[in-house]
């Protein structure tokens, strides 16, 4: 069985470098995104599916593509730096820097899908808060050793983990959201985007 290593000076340690640097990953992996799908948000006129099981469904497969993908980055930057024994240093880059897209794809997914949300920034807040938490207690739970070879079944739990935060993270943003805001007016948008083609050629 696997035994939570809570005692560990090097899992504290690691907690406490998680924590302090949690801004900088929220902030580079998160805000131009968020940019971007504000932006798509105000410049068209309607969603383009009603929120319900189709839309939660698709928002739940966007996060564990995240995830899945999120795992294969890490590992290849890990054994590009450190070679092939570099699992220890996957799985720290996926609790430190991972969990920040893990929260933002879920809310991506569904402002994009569903339309804009009454509590969006509180949604995308909740999401990157549970997917960090979760991760960091994924990695407390199962200790150092579990890491320590570079085989399928440490692979496997990296997996697992990261789905299991992802998961988590969308649950936290399909519960928070609140309603769907109601679009502007055609009117509106159509001379949003006819002024942002004045401001981009002027002449």
């Amino acid at each position: 069985m696997l035994a939570c290593g809570f005692g560990e000076s090097s899992f504290v340690g690691l907690a406490m470098v998680a924590l302090g640097v949690m801004v900088v990953p929220v902030g580079l992996l998160t805000v131009p995104a968020c940019m971007a799908v504000r932006r798509v948000v105000l410049d068209r006129f309607v969603a383009p599916l009603q929120r319900g099981p189709l839309e939660r469904r698709i928002v739940l497969g966007a996060a564990l593509a995240g995830a899945c993908s999120a795992v294969a980055y890490a590992d290849g930057i890990a054994i590009a730096a450190a070679g092939a024994r570099a699992l220890g240093l996957g799985q720290a880059l996926l609790v430190i820097f991972a969990p920040a897209p893990l929260g933002a794809i879920p809310w991506a997914a569904g402002e994009l899908l569903g339309g804009e949300s009454e509590q969006q920034r509180l949604a995308l807040l909740s999401s990157i808060a549970v997917a960090y938490a979760l991760s960091l207690a994924g990695l407390l739970c199962l200790g150092s050793p579990a890491f320590a070879e570079p085989n399928p079944a440490a692979v496997a739990m990296q997996v697992a983990i990261t789905m299991f935060a992802a998961v988590g993270a969308a649950a936290a943003y399909l519960a928070i959201r609140g309603k769907a805001v109601d679009p502007p007016p055609p009117e509106a948008v159509a001379f949003v985007r006819v002024l942002a083609q004045f401001e981009l050629n002027p002449g």
